[in-house]
């Protein structure tokens, strides 16, 4: 079910009113918001709700594992990971290896090894599996103490509001708040509509009404060859993308407040980000931070050298590719970043090689990276080189990756007269009111100056929005992450 769908509003109204009706009982509150997952999950396909709550099992076993057998905490660990990476792999990537393989295999000549499969890929898997993952593996590190139930357990995992698509939410965040009675809060109410209406307009009006129109026509194309159109589409995707999962994110937290629970923010204005460690403090926190703390780290992050470090950083960012979906394409866009990453550093530390060669005596100061890069060239450069990612993120294959790339800075023709027409105007317009916003607005927290404004202008502005949306509204549309 989707948060734009006409239905989703009577079922979001219907589960809220009841979660209130029964404050007087707060098991009840807690295995009603879990059934209403359950049943939100099974209006994409009811098998889901099965795979959900048999991988949900299977974890909970390695979690009582884990408690009551100290000496089986390492097997507990060992096992939640094969469960929950095999159902990962089989439903996910299985298709891709077969695929990989009889490519290969008719490349050199040879039959295909295996016959085609078509597995359906469940909404949200990867998302209530890292956040499994993170339960068990906080468990086994000792990060988290309590001795929660099975019930906690699915509420923690199934919870309707991120469970397709994020936020992923760490148990240290989010089990103490269920561990505590919900009760009605107006600012919660205030908060969470205006979270919901600011979401719907990312995804309704920004991404589906004027980013989406040029981005899927564009790249809906069978050649790639004009260099003005390609940096169009490209332009637009880059929008899209972001307020359409920024949109989601949004409503998420917003519908997450209505019941009063707090689910992390999962983006900070990513387009103003200098760097590209700063860009991923800013895009899908959730998902960075998972990676940093589960993967990087644990492959020994920046501890053993410059060179274990870069290779950390790629392996990260290239499973971070892999993460997003079953096709190469993703891992370069992984490996984009992550090749990112390892120049950003070792141009950070050049400043430092400097200066530790130098001599002992006072003598002028290595420049720092702020000062051999402006800051606006910086931000300049962060910003083009996540638009040329967007590419492979967006193409269906690497073939067109590499024309769109061609046509981007090698096109032998730029026609800027396919540009002049109401959608494109609209997309430029969108794209730089976005960055400018993002610029402005860069060291601000922009919800505490949201929370500050009049209530009658917070009022009007929410109010022009709604109407914007309706205006807008158009067949609700699946969110871009729905198939990671």
């Amino acid at each position: 079910m989707l948060f734009s769908a006409p239905l989703f509003l009577p079922f979001l109204l219907l589960v809220v009113g009841v979660f209130y009706a029964l404050r007087f009982s707060f098991m009840a509150q807690k295995l009603w918001i879990t059934a209403a997952s359950l049943v939100f999950y099974g209006f994409f396909d009811a098998r889901y709700v099965l795979l959900l709550v048999l991988i949900t099992l299977a974890n909970w076993g390695c979690v009582l594992l884990m408690r009551n057998r100290q000496g089986l905490r390492g097997l507990a660990l060992v096992l939640s990971l094969i469960v929950s990476l095999g159902a990962l792999g089989v439903f996910k990537y299985l298709g891709l290896f077969t695929d990989t393989v009889n490519s290969v295999a008719e490349a050199v000549g040879g039959p295909a090894v295996f016959s085609a499969i078509d597995i359906i890929l469940p909404v949200g898997i990867s998302f209530y599996i890292f956040q499994s993952l993170s339960y068990v593996i906080d468990l086994y590190r000792g990060d988290i103490h309590e001795k929660g139930t099975f019930s906690d357990f699915l509420f923690f995992v199934a919870f309707f509001p991120q469970l397709v698509a994020g936020p992923i939410v760490r148990a240290d965040e989010f089990l103490p708040q269920i561990e505590l009675k919900r009760s009605l809060s107006l600012s919660n109410l205030a908060w969470g509509v205006s979270f919901i209406i600011i979401g719907l307009f990312q995804k309704v009006v920004m991404a589906d009404g004027i980013f989406a129109p040029v981005a899927n026509t564009y790249f809906a194309q069978d050649q790639f060859t004009d260099g003005a159109n390609a940096w169009a589409g490209v332009t637009a995707f880059t929008g899209q993308i972001y307020f359409d999962f920024s949109g989601y994110s949004s409503c998420a937290i917003g519908i997450s407040l209505l019941f009063g629970y707090r689910l992390p923010l999962n983006f900070n204005l990513p387009y103003a980000a200098i760097g590209f460690q700063d860009f991923w403090r800013r895009w899908h926190i959730s998902l960075s931070s998972w990676l940093r703390d589960y993967l990087y780290i644990s492959l020994g992050g920046n501890r053993k050298g410059k060179i274990m470090t870069y290779r950390n950083l790629m392996l990260t960012m290239l499973l971070g590719g892999l993460w997003h979906g079953a096709a190469w394409t993703f891992v370069l866009w992984g490996a984009l970043h992550g090749l990112y990453q390892v120049v950003e550093r070792f141009i950070r530390a050049v400043p430092r090689m400097l200066r530790s060669g130098a001599p002992k005596e006072p003598g002028p100061r290595a420049a720092g990276l702020s000062e051999i890069l402006t800051a606006p060239f910086w931000w300049l450069v962060t910003l083009l080189a996540t638009m040329i990612a967007w590419v492979p993120f967006r193409a269906e294959t690497f073939g067109d990756s590499i024309q769109i790339l061609t046509a981007m800075f090698a096109a032998e023709a730029y026609d800027f007269s396919a540009m002049q027409d109401e959608q494109h105007i609209l997309m430029f317009g969108g794209f730089f009111a976005l960055i400018a916003f993002s610029l402005f607005n860069r060291h601000r927290d922009f919800w505490r100056y949201w929370g500050n404004l009049p209530g009658v202008l917070k009022g009007a502005l929410l109010g022009l929005m709604v109407v914007t949306i309706l205006a807008w509204r158009g067949e609700p549309s699946e969110f871009i992450y729905f198939q990671f």
